[in-house]
Parts: C-alpha cells; structure tokens; sequence
C-alpha cells in the first residue's frame, strides 16, 4: 500500500493534477500545488546545486504536509487526522480545542471509502501479479507457478511449527532472547514513526 500511495503522488505530481481546492467568486478550482512546487525547486537546484540541503530539510515539512492532506482525506471525523493549524495553536499557545463530532457521523460514507481503498489495493495486487507472470513467461520461469499457494503456506506453517516446538533450538536463548528484546524496540520505534507521518499521534 505503501508502494500504492508514492506511486499515486509521483504520477500526480507529474501530471500537474489538482488537488489544493481553492475557492474564488462562488467558483472551486483545484490547484497542483504540490507539482508548482516541484517545478520550482526543480529550476532552483538547476540554478544552483548548493541549495541541496535547503531542499532535503524543505522536503521533511512538505511530506509532512502532504502525509496529512492524504490523512484528512478520509470521510469520517472520527477518522480523520487533526488538521496542522491547531496542532500549531496547541505548540504555541498550550491550547486545543476539540471538534464536536456526532456518534457514527460519516460512518456510511467511511465505509465506502474503505471498500473503495480495498478495491484499489486488490486491482494493484492482480496487475501486479499479472505482470509477474508475464515476466515469468518471458523469463521462462512457468516452474514457479506450479507450486500451490496452498502448499506453500502449509509448508511454512511445518516448519514454524518444528522450530517452535524444538529443543535443539532452546540453548541458543540466550543468544536470541536479547535480539527479540532489540527488534521489539526498534518495531515500537517503526510504529511511533508511522503514526507521526501518517498524522494519527494525536493530543489527548
């Protein structure tokens, strides 16, 4: 999904879609921010390559800003990231005043969204496997496709399964036991780095 998401904003900047809404005269026009942006930098750092690090620290903040609009995008209130202004308000002035949400507001259409963002991550998943097979062809690698998917999972559950329960594997705890005890930190750190990307470390 991950994939899905860089994919979709690179291809939209590239294009020039819209995606800023801006409003002038009763009228709605739809501004390709993002790609300005990139058009801009593009001709600075063609100008002169020394703003490089100018442009690595201006691109935390605007990933950051773009990381919350894809956030915000989201029907449901309930599901929504908070929007930067506040969050800024709260930094500076040590206030934060929450939204009044009504119970189950925007659940019908949340879960439209859902199903919408499921679909799409289906119809990756098929034309990317389509496109493994083709390559599989092309590659003459049709033995790969033999195998049963099935067979596969059951095959990975035996041997879970022999390690699990296996004494041979019990004197060597103490050399793992302390590299579990690292990778569960470091996953701990990964999740609190996704949730402050992905705007869902909110203020309580």
């Amino acid at each position: 999904m991950l994939l899905y998401y860089i994919q979709a904003a690179a291809l939209s900047v590239l294009l020039w879609s819209g995606h800023y809404e801006v409003t002038i005269a009763d009228k709605t026009f739809m501004l390709p921010l993002n790609s300005l942006l990139a058009f801009i930098w593009g001709v600075l750092l063609t100008n002169n390559f020394d703003r490089v690090p100018s442009f690595v620290l201006f691109s935390i903040g605007w990933m950051m800003l773009a990381c919350n609009a894809q956030a915000r995008r989201a029907p449901s209130p309930w599901e929504q990231a908070r929007s930067y202004m506040p969050l800024l308000k709260a930094a500076l002035f040590g206030t934060y005043i929450e939204d009044s949400i009504a119970v189950n507001e925007g659940a019908a259409e949340m879960e439209v969204y859902r199903r919408q963002l499921e679909e799409n991550a289906e119809r990756r998943k098929r034309v990317d496997a389509e496109y493994q097979r083709k390559l599989n062809e092309e590659l003459g690698n049709d033995a790969a496709d033999d195998q049963d998917d099935d067979e596969i999972v059951s095959t990975k559950q035996r041997i879970l399964d022999k390690l699990s329960v296996n004494p041979v594997m019990l004197p060597f705890k103490s050399t793992l036991y302390p590299i579990q005890k690292q990778l569960r930190k470091r996953v701990l750190q990964l999740r609190i780095g996704t949730s402050i990307v992905t705007w869902q470390d909110r203020p309580h």
